[in-house]
């Protein structure tokens, strides 16, 4: 069952809230979810490895971008980048969140790539963005760049 905006709000305001950090409740909470938002972007520097056992997994390097004007504004040519999100999450052992593109960004010619977070999961989250727009895509810190839906 996904959870509605009542039920969002009351874990939200639970002890220890399931998302904190939010710029602004109101804003951000949906009917059906919750708006997140960009603190910093990160480029790839390295290949990363992956196997069975974790024996050889080696996550790749990156840097993070620096924004082009004091106002935040990054422009992102066409490529992949790591969005790492303003919100702490602390998820509930009953609920597992799922990040989806915003369609603001989709009528941009970007995505965020599906992402899932674990019940129990605690820590800040990341989101993987595709540019296709070939003439790339301005973003400002504290955009809101994608929804997390909450499920039980």
């Amino acid at each position: 069952m996904i959870l509605n905006k009542k039920d969002i709000e009351l874990r939200l305001s639970s002890n220890p809230p399931m998302v904190s950090n939010l710029i602004d409740k109101n804003i951000q909470l949906q009917t059906t979810g919750l708006d997140l938002t960009v603190k910093n972007i990160s480029k790839w520097t390295s290949a990363g490895h992956l196997d069975f056992d974790n024996s050889k997994r080696t996550v790749s390097s990156k840097y993070t971008l620096k924004p082009m004007t004091v106002k935040g504004e990054y422009y992102l040519a066409p490529g992949c980048y790591q969005i790492e999100l303003n919100e702490l999450f602390n998820m509930p052992l009953d609920v597992a969140g799922i990040t989806i593109s915003r369609s603001s960004l989709q009528r941009c010619g970007a995505a965020i790539l599906t992402g899932f977070f674990d019940p129990g999961f605690i820590g800040i989250g990341l989101s993987l963005l595709e540019v296709y727009n070939p003439n790339g895509l301005f973003v400002y810190r504290d955009a809101r760049i994608c929804q997390m839906i909450f499920q039980l």
